[in-house]
């Protein structure tokens, strides 16, 4: 991870040389300081998810929580010229950590969102279906997008830490961790997640949970 001091420290250093004002100062390392707190942010939250930490086992209504963060995300969806549409059906139930699994999904929708082409939608759909793994079946989310994709060789590698496909991540300044950070966050609940090309360009991510039975 290339540290974002020395772009940092030669900002301030040539401000103080010119006698530039303390706010024209703040505009130039401002962007470096955002990414400096995102970069320690993620690599705080990988460190604690590799310990053997137990998530807190309560029913998560996955629909609503999905419904909730569409709500949350439009505006900076609406920032970005683009839509977010969600698809699924009623009562989603798994047992969980409501705040990792909305966090590992908010990881995947803002994903999604800084590589959305201006105009398109984001897809979310979520539904059940039968498994002989788990007696109660499998919850299914799928979270699409029409950006540039990812190529095939890269697919199952996208989770891996610090993985960056092209320079296109570097313009987004990805720290490399969000998806290895969403990979531990669904593993915790007994899932999986996956990334596949979308038909018509683009790229989806989908996330396996084992489903919940209400009482």
């Amino acid at each position: 991870l290339r540290s974002p001091l020395p772009r940092l420290q030669a900002a301030l250093a040539l401000a103080t040389e010119r006698n530039i004002s303390s706010s024209a100062i703040m505009k130039q390392v401002e962007p470096e300081i955002q990414r400096m707190d995102q970069a320690i942010g993620d690599m705080l939250r990988y460190s604690s998810l590799d310990k053997a930490i137990k998530p807190r086992s309560q029913l998560v209504r996955i629909n609503k929580r999905l419904a909730q963060l569409k709500d949350s995300e439009t505006t900076e969806a609406l920032k970005h010229d683009c839509s977010i549409d969600l698809n699924t059906e009623k009562e989603l139930v798994v047992i969980g950590d409501p705040e990792l699994l909305v966090s590992g999904f908010e990881n995947i929708v803002r994903n999604a969102i800084r590589y959305a082409p201006k105009g398109t939608t984001i897809d979310i759909v979520a539904h059940s279906e039968p498994s002989s793994q788990h007696a109660n079946g499998l919850i299914i989310v799928s979270i699409g997008d029409r950006g540039p994709g990812v190529s095939k060789e890269h697919l199952d590698h996208i989770f891996d830490p610090y993985f960056k496909i092209d320079a296109h991540q570097q313009q987004h300044q990805s720290t490399g961790l969000g998806l290895a950070i969403v990979k531990r966050v669904f593993e915790h609940h007994g899932g999986s997640v996956t990334a596949k090309q979308r038909k018509g360009g683009g790229l989806s991510i989908i996330v396996e949970l084992p489903a919940a039975i209400i009482g």
